[in-house]
């Protein structure tokens, strides 16, 4: 009789444990298809990299670039981006009706950091004697918020320390200021900041125009020139591995060629002139300098 009563209560109990085992195993097998294999097949989307702290998008369209030019020209007022000259008062700039001053160009870029974008603003300068050199142009770097950051300008006003005399405005002590006969610059990334070229030449009358270049990076406020690139420095740079002679004697002498510097891409190409020349000026390849985003200086 007991014998009978036990398999007669054990019979439900193992038909259940079975079906309770059936589901738990094929649920699981289940699981795992769905989330091993049928997720694996499925490639997850990558998520994109987000740079948080660098600003991309900075609106400068709101900054008004007269009044961002009267900062950089503290003695002038403009209108549409042109300088009055008129309003700086009784200078030798201020009523000849050859100088025009305005906004050249503008660009948006890191020139501080590799985290907050500024505006640059380059004005140039024009009617000026060849004896005072030709091109002339001003840099004035700006925040979001229109605030200068680099000096300002002293043009028109006359340099009361100069050795011309009261009334001569010295173009070459503006700290702001770049000039020459012929200019042009050249702006390049290195480590997420812009860095500024600047190739220049004089042309002197009856003479080949010569050369030279300028790197500079804005470091706390000012233009700080890093690298020069002229003939002593190339004449260096042939020479380092071979022979210290040269190098001296070109400075004690002076060097025979003028240099033609011409920015080409991220290139600086470098041809030989000569320094006065009856038939033109004949140019022959030197050097050719590429820059370099590891050093940050031309090579």
């Amino acid at each position: 009789m007991f014998k009978n009563l036990n398999r007669g209560i054990s019979t439900p109990i193992a038909i259940g444990i079975i079906a309770i085992l059936v589901i738990v195993v094929g649920g699981g097998i289940l699981a795992y298809r769905y989330y091993y294999i049928t997720e694996k097949e499925q490639p997850k989307p990558l998520k994109p990299i987000v740079e948080t702290s660098r600003r991309e998008k900075v609106d400068f369209s709101k900054l008004n670039k007269d009044s961002l030019l009267h900062k950089l020209f503290p003695n002038l007022s403009f209108q549409n981006g042109v300088a009055d000259l008129a309003s700086a008062g009784d200078t030798e700039y201020s009523d000849y009706p050859g100088y025009k001053l305005y906004l050249k160009n503008s660009i948006e870029d890191y020139f501080t950091n590799n985290q907050e974008k500024n505006l640059l603003l380059v004005v140039q300068l024009d009617g000026v004697a060849h004896a005072g050199g030709l091109y002339h142009s001003y840099l004035g770097l700006f925040d979001e918020n229109g605030n200068l950051l680099t000096p300002s300008s002293v043009f028109p006003k006359p340099n009361v320390v100069n050795p011309y005399g009261d009334n001569y405005y010295d173009f070459f002590q503006d700290k702001v200021h770049f000039g020459a006969d012929t200019g042009e610059f050249g702006f390049y990334d290195c480590k997420g900041v812009k860095y500024i070229l600047f190739v220049f030449h004089g042309c002197p009358n009856g003479s080949c125009c010569n050369g030279g270049a300028k790197l500079f990076r804005i470091n706390n406020g000012n233009f700080e020139n890093i690298q020069t690139i002229d003939d002593q420095s190339l004449v260096g740079l042939e020479t380092k591995s071979s022979s210290m002679i040269l190098p001296i004697a070109n400075a004690a002498l002076g060097s025979s060629y003028g240099l033609k510097m011409i920015i080409s891409g991220d290139k600086i190409l470098v041809k030989k002139v000569p320094l006065t020349s009856d038939k033109g000026c004949p140019e022959t390849d030197y050097k050719e300098l590429k820059w370099n985003k590891n050093s940050c200086r031309f090579e």
